[in-house]
Order: structure tokens, then sequence, then C-alpha cells
């Protein structure tokens, strides 16, 4: 049995996550049989993904559940902030996918297809699944069970980037994966310093479910028609600053958490070479 002090690596890592996509998988492909309703895809996918993360944090943590999915109490005022931030942060990416949009207009709808599994959803159903299930679910498995035992083999700074590669890597679109990767190193970042996983969570809730919203209000199209886009990008570029000024002050009032020593195996001591006798003097 592996000790529950010793990290896992990159590759166990991957590995780590093929284990649970397979996973979900198997519990997907049940649901979406016994249903037959294609309105309930993405629900049936976010409940088998988030069931297989609860089945990989139960089988493999490995470590006190506190420390794998560490729920520690943060400041209303640090949760408001980081929602202020999310709110920005979407409202430059959808600027942003509008002007690669209309650089490369023919490769940006064929990639963006890639994220239309869910066209016939129920918009009450997309929403649930998209928004609240998705990343709970994801927050748990990747800033919760993957960040905290990567954190007992490598440090913080490596582990963190380590999980944000994996986490950007598993989204099909390549378009997206510069912001998704910056999105990603936030999130582990707020789950660094604070030490708990609400941060992350609630950032990943208000960024999907603006982006669900804006999916639906734009009739289900992966196309951009937004008339202002600059107005768009320069009011979450506000927003962002005047969130990350915020978050400053409002960080003030959680303490850093401790970190814990790396598990590095030290070398055993050399053993005591026993004393030569000494000749006996006549």
């Amino acid at each position: 049995m592996e000790d529950t002090q010793t990290g896992i690596g990159f590759w166990r890592a991957i590995g780590l996550v093929i284990a649970q996509a397979l996973l979900s998988v198997a519990i997907l492909v049940p649901l979406v049989s016994i249903s037959r309703q294609p309105t309930y895809f993405a629900l049936a996918a976010s409940l088998s993904s988030l069931a297989a993360y609860l089945i990989a944090v139960a089988r493999w943590r490995r470590a006190p559940l506190s420390q794998t999915i560490p729920f520690r109490f943060v400041p209303a005022a640090v949760l408001l902030t980081v929602a202020l931030m999310a709110t920005g942060w979407i409202c430059v990416e959808v600027s942003l996918f509008q002007w690669v949009q209309n650089l490369i207009p023919l490769l940006y709808q064929k990639l963006a297809r890639l994220e239309t599994s869910h066209q016939d959803d129920h918009p009450l159903v997309l929403i649930l699944a998209i928004a609240l299930l998705a990343p709970i679910g994801e927050e748990l498995f990747f800033r919760g069970l993957l960040l905290s035992r990567m954190q007992r083999r490598y440090s913080a700074g490596v582990s963190l980037a380590l999980v944000s590669i994996i986490f950007t890597l598993l989204h099909p679109n390549p378009l997206k994966w510069p912001t998704i990767l910056c999105f990603a190193m936030f999130a582990g970042w707020l789950r660094l310093r604070t030490g708990s996983l609400l941060p992350p969570i609630v950032l990943h809730i208000v960024n999907n479910t603006i982006a669900a919203t804006a999916y639906l209000a734009n009739g289900r199209s992966v196309t951009f028609n937004n008339p202002y886009p600059w107005t768009v990008a320069f009011a979450g570029m506000a927003l962002l600053a005047a969130g990350a000024w915020a978050l400053r002050f409002t960080l003030r009032a959680v303490p850093q958490p401790v970190e814990e020593p790396l598990a590095v195996s030290e070398p055993p001591a050399p053993l005591d070479p026993e004393p030569s006798p000494q000749p006996a003097i006549p």
C-alpha cells in the first residue's frame, strides 16, 4: 500500500486522469442508454464525470480527506471578489474569441463544433450540468486530489503548472488552450493561497454560468456577433483590474496556509565502522 506521505509524479497523474475518464464513460453509457433522451446528454455526462471524480478522490486520495478536499473557511469578500474577476475574465475571453473568429473563421468554426455535443439539451439541464456539476467535479479532482498529491512530490509552483497543463489539454478546442491555461493557473493559485477549494469552485461556477448563458442567448451558435467587442473587452479588463486590486486587500483576512514539507526520502545514515582492536601495550 502506498505511503500516505508519498506524492505522485506527472505520469501517474496522467494515469489517474485516464482512469477517471474511463470510469466516467463506464457510468455515462448506461445513463444515456436508459434515458434515450438527447436533452439529458449534458446532465448524464456531468453526473457521470462527477461520480467518477468522487470515486477517484475516495480511491486514490491516500491522505486525510481534509487535506485532499480542503473546504477551509474563506471570507465572503474573497468569494465576491473572485466572482467579480470571473465576470471580467469571461468578457475579455469572449471578445478575444470574436477577434480570433474574424481572423480565421473556417478553422474557428470547425474547432468550436467540438464543444457542441449538447445542442439538443434543455436550457435548465444545460446550465445545471455545465455551470454547477462540471465545475464542482473538476475542482475536486484537479485542484483537490491531483494538486494535493503532486505537492507531496514537487514544489507548489511545479505542481500548479503540471496540474494546469493536464487540465488544459483535456479540453477539445486547442484555440482556447492559452486562456484555459491562464484560468487553471489562477484557480490553482487561489487554492494554494487560501488553502481552500471554495474560491476556485466559485470562480469556475461563475465563469461557466456566464458562458452557458451567453451560449443560449446567442441561439446556441458558436459564432459571436457582438457589434461592440472592444467595449465588452475594456469593461472586462476594468472588472479584472478592480477585482485584482480588491483581492489584495480581501486576502489579508486569510492567513497563509502552512505548506507541508515535500516527501523527499533521506539517504540512510552511514553505519559507524566497528572500532578496530587496539594492540595490547606490553
